[in-house]
């Protein structure tokens, strides 16, 4: 009697979690409510229902360490697995983030501090992102986050933010401000011609010449290969799109594109209207260095091919853009032929 109660236990003890959950054997249709808990596992959960569908999906036990949020601790990236495979295995967050597998997930949770459960296997639906979903009411509080894209955001709000505005996960590579590689103008080529047969970039951009894209590429450390010959199509920015009601707080921030804005503010906002990514370089005003007048071609003729540059400023032809742009020392490029 007692060997058979032994081996009942014994069976009951294997077979109680035999593999992982179904996702319709869970509740997942939990409300938004919050009522916070603290689980066992360290993990505060929304509500009770959160902690239950949590502990049903991992197929494993988690009780009520106390009501309210657990106690902050601040998570060290080493803390949590970042070797994760490239495997493409999407999954949907029940934050509405795909994932590329379920490493990536749980990679996130654990960095977050916070449960993220599979919606469902399978991309989430896209959903155009208006971005009064999205918080932007992000403080200026630098305390820099490295992005598993390689761009530096300014505080844990920022990386979130933008993540939510792309529709894809942004993970923490590391605490700390990117490595900035330096690209030494002298490495790359530009001394390129102002003939002009443009080019598209798989970057969107349109190049004035093969010349043009390949030293960009150079500079920027990045691949960019030619989408087609001729120029991009051009896609209207609304400017009602971007955040343009910046303050005019002095806050100077120097750009990667070599720009000092005055905040970040005003960063992001051009980010925004050139549609292409500028991080910080650093704090503080780009260093000036000065143009010579002679390093720039300003023997333009006057022939009247007007051209709108990104700058809103009307060029007579493509010559008198290129040596503003020289002159100015940051980049302008064509919004389109004919006067702004």
């Amino acid at each position: 009697m007692t060997n058979s109660t032994i081996l009942a236990f014994q069976y009951t003890h294997i077979t109680a979690f035999p593999k992982p959950a179904l996702i319709e054997e869970c509740d997942l249709a939990c409300t938004f409510d919050f009522n916070p808990i603290c689980g066992n596992d360290g993990v505060t959960y929304g509500n009770m229902c959160q902690l239950t569908t949590q502990a049903c999906l991992k197929r494993k036990p988690i009780s009520i360490a106390h009501r309210g949020a657990c106690e902050e601790i601040a998570v060290e990236a080493e803390e949590c697995n970042l070797a994760c495979t490239f495997d493409f295995n999407p999954i949907c967050g029940n934050d509405g983030v795909t994932y590329g597998n379920m490493c990536g997930l749980t990679s996130q949770a654990c960095l977050q501090r916070k449960p993220i459960s599979i919606a469902h296997r399978g991309a989430c639906e896209e959903v155009a992102v208006e971005a009064e979903e999205c918080n932007l009411a992000c403080t200026f509080d630098f305390n820099p986050i490295c992005g598993n894209d390689g761009v530096t955001y300014g505080n844990m709000c920022g990386l979130t933010s933008q993540a939510c505005l792309q529709r894809k996960p942004i993970s923490i590579a590391h605490r700390g401000a990117c490595e900035e590689v330096a690209v030494e103008a002298e490495e790359c080529n530009l001394a390129c011609t102002f003939d002009f047969n443009p080019i598209c970039g798989n970057d969107g951009v349109t190049y004035g010449n093969m010349c043009g894209l390949t030293s960009q590429a150079c500079l920027q450390r990045k691949p960019i290969s030619i989408a087609h010959r001729g120029a991009c199509e051009e896609v209207a920015v609304e400017a009602e799109e971007c955040n343009l009601a910046c303050t005019f707080d002095f806050n100077p921030i120097c750009g990667n594109d070599g720009v000092t804005y005055g905040n970040m503010c005003g960063l992001t906002s051009q980010a925004c209207l050139q549609r292409k990514p500028i991080s910080i370089a650093h704090r503080g005003a780009c260093e000036e260095v000065a143009v010579e007048v002679e390093e720039c071609n300003l023997a333009c003729t006057f022939d009247f091919n007007p051209i709108c540059g990104n700058d809103g400023v009307t060029y007579g032809n493509m010559c008198q853009l290129t040596s503003q742009a020289c002159l100015l020392r940051k980049p302008i490029s064509i919004a389109h032929p004919g006067a702004c």
